[in-house]
């Protein structure tokens, strides 16, 4: 009878055992993230994301969903210095020399009074200049095509580094057809005419961040429509 009591404890005793180790197991996962993006070289980035000790009132943040919405908003705004992006704080840890260099980002959670503490990494490589393009009514073929250049981009101002800005300022210009120099969706657009009858004209539009290094230039070229 004590012999089997005895087999008995140490069975329990290693199953236990084996749970205790699941379970330690289960208290960090890795996950690949994965987002696209024409800014970057190849389309696409890849990242890992790994989750320690997580709170279940903080699961969302362990799963790729704000992971993805992070890199997708570093490579549609380009940026290029530390900051908060989303829920994450993330920073540039690693800068690989090459034309263009490879940028390796480190993004952190931490729970606040709890033990989480999510790690989100990646690696960028920016194209040099993005194509960007819109449609106005008032210019020959209905196009309007642009390359948007950026560099030291932070996360306060990438608003006004992304193609979606750059469009609206196309088309804002496009359909007023501006002529003169201008403040448009955050970017100063310098025209000048290189032809007439129809209207040839080229515009650079720049932005400049107020004590910061960040800067944008957005170029096009549109031939208008006769009147």
């Amino acid at each position: 009878m004590r012999r089997s009591l005895l087999i008995t404890a140490a069975v329990a005793a290693l199953l236990a055992g084996v749970f205790s180790a699941n379970a330690g197991a289960a208290m960090t996962t890795t996950s690949t993230c994965i987002v696209k993006s024409p800014n970057v070289v190849g389309g696409v980035i890849e990242g890992t994301l790994v989750a320690k000790d997580v709170d279940p009132s903080q699961a969302q943040f362990g799963s790729c969903g704000d992971a993805r919405e992070a890199m997708q908003q570093i490579a549609d705004a380009r940026i290029e210095e530390g900051g908060e992006v989303g829920v994450f704080n993330c920073e540039i840890v690693a800068v690989q020399k090459s034309k263009p260099p490879i940028l390796s980002y480190s993004c952190t959670f931490k729970g606040a009074d709890t033990a989480t503490s999510i790690q989100l990494t990646f690696a960028v490589k920016f194209r040099s200049s993005t194509p960007c393009a819109t449609s106005s009514p008032n210019v020959i073929g209905g196009k309007v095509k642009g390359q948007l250049s950026t560099r030291n981009v932070n996360p306060i101002q990438a608003e006004f580094a992304t193609c979606a800005n750059a469009k609206k300022a196309m088309k804002k210009i496009t359909g007023a057809g501006v002529e003169k120099p201008r403040n448009v969706a955050g970017l100063y657009c310098l025209p000048t005419v290189l032809g007439t009858e129809p209207d040839l004209v080229r515009y650079v539009c720049t932005f400049k961040g107020a004590d910061t290094p960040m800067f944008v230039k957005l170029v096009f070229k549109v031939k208008y429509k006769l009147a």
